[in-house]
């Protein structure tokens, strides 16, 4: 969890009231300036020579010398979730952010066209907690924000991995309009993330079908309009 904690460091200094914001007065601007870009380069410094990170922060090296690691290598999620805050760390880390692109890209590309995995790597600890495919969902919310934003041959792999990342989201939906298969510690972030990531490649041009986003919404206002029994386990 360790990569994930500094990308939501990363992403709630520059997205709630963070660096350039009006709500940020002078005297704080400057301290989360600081924060924001030690969250960047700590975050840079661990990147893989694969361009990838891992559920454990970064690869072994100097940097990390007596680590006692959970895994070992780099998986899709949490390189997804990385990317999206390098994202908002500025032009500066863009060749960091295109080194991921491409590790992400392989995985997509590679990938069959049939079912819902983009990636073989299984039982991590992002997918033990929002699900088995949430490297799908967040390879496609960064790919729709990425679109368009970079090189010719750059934006035509990602549009491509994009329509597939989203082909595979729209045919594997569940009936009650939720992507929660197969466990997973809280699988309705993921649907959430799922349903995010259909809206923002749609506002980008890629085609997705609208009764798609109609079960995926009625999904969303049945289950925050549920009232909530006792918690039985983990589901």
């Amino acid at each position: 969890m360790r990569t994930i904690g500094a990308v939501v460091c990363l992403v709630l200094l520059t997205q709630s009231g963070g660096i350039g914001s009006k709500e940020v007065s002078q005297n704080q601007a400057p301290s989360r300036a600081l924060a924001h870009e030690k969250g960047a380069r700590g975050l840079v410094s661990v990147q893989g020579a694969d361009g990838g990170w891992g559920q454990d922060g970064g690869e072994t090296s100097y940097v990390r010398t007596g680590e006692r690691l959970e895994s070992n290598g780099n998986d899709v999620a949490n390189t997804a979730v990385a990317t999206l805050a390098l994202l908002q760390a500025g032009r500066k880390y863009q060749p960091n952010v295109e080194r991921a692109l491409d590790f992400i890209l392989k995985h997509v590309e590679q990938s069959p066209a049939a079912g819902l995995a983009i990636t073989d790597r299984q039982g991590t600890q992002i997918q033990r907690k929002l699900g088995p495919y949430i490297d799908t969902f967040l390879t496609s919310m960064l790919l729709a924000q990425v679109d368009g934003t970079l090189s010719r041959e750059m934006n035509a792999r990602v549009r491509r991995a994009l329509e597939k990342c989203v082909a595979k989201i729209e045919q594997n939906q569940l009936k009650d309009g939720s992507w929660n298969i197969a466990g997973g510690w809280a699988p309705i972030l993921g649907t959430s993330m799922a349903s995010r990531s259909l809206f923002d490649a749609s506002r980008k041009g890629v085609k997705v079908e609208d009764k798609v986003m109609r079960r995926a919404e009625d999904y969303t206002v049945m289950a925050l309009s549920s009232t909530p029994g006792p918690v039985a386990g983990p589901g």
